[in-house]
């Protein structure tokens, strides 16, 4: 058993599932495909409950709470989407913390560098990876870029 290899392979499925997810959300095809809440939210769903295990064995605890939280979300946005009650939701720049390379403290603390770091991933990873957020193929690391941005105009 190579725990390692399940962390790995684990995100890497929730990332391809979640790429599909936000390709419906953007289209707005959510709303009538049937694959979102019979396919793709379940399999997040599980994908992420396995994840919490992982993480733990691979030493990355801090990342448990995403994961759960990941996969209450897509409960509960099957659920909602069955009963037709549910809408596309906004982007929330407090998600980006969970993002490889997590928010400082001092991120945390303010709301403003929260925005302006969230808005400026988002563009540094259309330049700098394609528009994926798998930081492994970028030429540049997003979340370094931003930092620096920020602090320049601090």
């Amino acid at each position: 058993m190579n725990d390692q290899w399940d962390f790995d392979y684990t995100n890497e499925a929730l990332v391809e599932q979640l790429a599909l997810l936000q390709l419906h959300y953007d289209d707005g095809s959510f709303r009538e495909c049937s694959c979102v809440p019979e396919k793709h939210l379940p399999i997040i769903a599980g994908l992420a409950s396995e994840q919490v295990t992982f993480s733990m064995r691979v030493g990355k605890d801090e990342l448990t709470p995403f994961y759960r939280g990941l996969a209450d979300w897509a409960r509960e946005a099957r659920k909602k989407i069955e009963e037709g009650d549910y809408s596309k939701p906004a982007n929330n720049p407090d998600l980006r913390k969970f993002l490889p390379h997590g928010l400082t403290e001092e991120e945390k603390a303010s709301p403003e560098v929260q925005h302006k770091i969230a808005s400026c991933i988002k563009k540094a990873e259309k330049k700098f990876c394609d528009d994926v957020h798998d930081y492994t193929t970028c030429t540049y690391n997003p979340v370094a870029v931003c930092r620096s941005a920020i602090e320049q105009h601090a």
